[in-house]
């Protein structure tokens, strides 16, 4: 009896015809994750690129349209589009126009009056700033992560 259990033994050993789909069954979960999870992780992404590109273009028609803030904004939400994942992009906070002069040595912009002189020479120059916001919503709801994360961008552009 142990002789035939033995050959019985040695015979299942050697035999490989499922063990290729036990293998799959193993990591097979494993992969559907990971595919699932890049794919959330790139469509997060494309959306962060399409608010930060909203507010980008809200900035570029206030530069070539000058500043009206519902314009700007009108701008900014007609670049954002919406889709199953990503709600509605917004401008808000509200588009703003501000006066400020260059630090020559950094670039750093600081608030001034409208007719202060600058440093650098030169009257203030007009600034607006531009935000962009919109949310994200997960395609899967992930155990650590909340169900949407929300994106937001500003930019700043002189203006005069």
């Amino acid at each position: 009896m142990l002789g035939k259990m033995k050959s019985v033994f040695l015979r299942l050993r050697n035999d490989r015809s499922g063990a290729a789909m036990v293998e799959l069954a193993l990591i097979a979960p494993t992969l559907a994750l990971m595919t699932v999870g890049t794919i959330d992780y790139a469509l997060l992404m494309t959306s962060k690129l399409t608010v930060e590109s909203a507010a980008r273009d809200g900035a570029a028609y206030a530069v070539a349209h000058g500043y009206n803030s519902t314009t700007i904004a009108s701008a900014v939400t007609s670049r954002g589009r919406s889709s199953s994942y990503l709600s509605s992009v917004a401008a808000s906070p509200a588009p703003a126009a501000w006066y400020g002069c260059a630090n020559a040595t950094t670039g750093v912009v600081s608030a001034a009056d409208a007719t202060t002189t600058c440093t650098i020479g030169g009257t203030a120059g007009q600034y607006v700033t531009v935000s962009a916001s919109g949310t994200y919503t997960f395609l899967v709801p992930w155990p650590t992560l909340p169900a949407s994360y929300p994106i937001n961008a500003s930019v700043k552009v002189r203006i005069s």
